[in-house]
């Protein structure tokens, strides 16, 4: 970039002024010797003399003297012209000294502002290629990033398909494992399920409930439903007294070597009797259905877990 001086016209109010006064000068000048010519003539065409009209005598003396003090104005105006002059050239060598030199510094510094200017967008400009070529790198190491990550993704998401074939795999053959489990165990429980005799005994009444084993109501609450009595169990000869018990509270008791459970239970009263059922406990035939109970259920237990 480059700044164009122009070189500054010196303004010369002082000479317009003087030629001004000069012209006027010479206007007037011509002025007074045509009037003074024309009144010549008018009075030599009348045979006057001017010798003869004093006023116009003294008029004469009088314009000769003005005549005279303005032509010494005007020499002395013409020295201060050419001083004038000398001064204008001189003031114009200066000022064209000066504009030269103006010149010189402004086209100096122009020159260093382009050359700052220059580097500054030189500087400007390697940084930005540098940046860019900082960014083309980075897009080219994302990009190949990009490519690795969807080819493990790829491979994560073929993996995973083949875990999900081989689990849904598994899944159906544990699925159809427990199934036949479920059976055994619904089996099973039916094979385990202990013997239930339903009674209705009269109050104050002995009844045998089952082989050997008897109950009699000695006592009912109808408002309160509960009952007391006894029940015998005979081959042992014991007697099991049973006092102010509730409904569906059941009464447990054991035989001497305790591996068999009898369980009584009244689910209701009334005035004279007392109505429920008695559990007997599992006979020895199902004992070993009963230890597979327990070992399916482990089984299903550690692979729920």
């Amino acid at each position: 970039m480059t700044l164009q001086g122009t070189e500054p016209q010196a303004a010369q109010p002082e000479e317009t002024k003087t030629k001004g006064l000069w012209a006027a000068f010479a206007i007037l000048l011509l002025t007074l010797i045509g009037v003074a010519t024309y009144g010549y003539l008018a009075l030599d065409k009348e045979n006057v003399r001017l010798s003869q009209i004093p006023e116009v005598a003294e008029s004469v003396k009088l314009v000769g003297g003005r005549m005279a003090a303005a032509e010494a104005r005007l020499r002395e105006m013409s020295f201060d012209w050419q001083a004038l002059q000398q001064s204008f050239a001189e003031l114009d060598k200066k000022v064209n000294s000066r504009t030269s030199s103006t010149r010189k510094y402004a086209e100096k510094l122009t020159a260093q502002l382009e050359s700052r200017v220059q580097n500054r967008m030189d500087e400007r400009a390697a940084g930005l290629e540098a940046r860019i070529r900082e960014l083309q790198s980075e897009q080219q190491t994302d990009r190949a990033r990009l490519a690795q990550l969807r080819n493990e993704l790829a491979g994560i998401q073929s993996e995973l398909t083949a875990v999900q074939r081989q689990a849904g795999q598994d899944f159906d053959g544990l699925s159809r494992r427990v199934a036949a489990n479920e059976q055994q165990l619904i089996e099973l429980n039916e094979e385990l399920e202990p013997e239930r005799v339903d009674f209705e005994v009269v109050k104050k009444r002995l009844h045998e409930l089952a082989p050997e084993i008897s109950l009699q109501v000695t006592k009912t609450n109808v408002l309160y439903q509960r009952f007391s009595g006894w029940i015998r169990y005979a081959p042992e000869g014991r007697t099991l007294w049973v006092r102010d018990q509730g409904v569906q509270q059941p009464v447990t008791f054991y035989t001497k070597q305790g591996d068999e459970m009898y369980e009584l239970v009244v689910t209701r009263v009334t005035k004279d009797s007392a109505v429920g059922y008695l559990l007997l406990p599992i006979e020895e035939s199902s004992r070993a259905s009963h230890a597979r109970l327990h070992e399916v259920s482990g089984v299903q237990g550690r692979r729920g877990s």
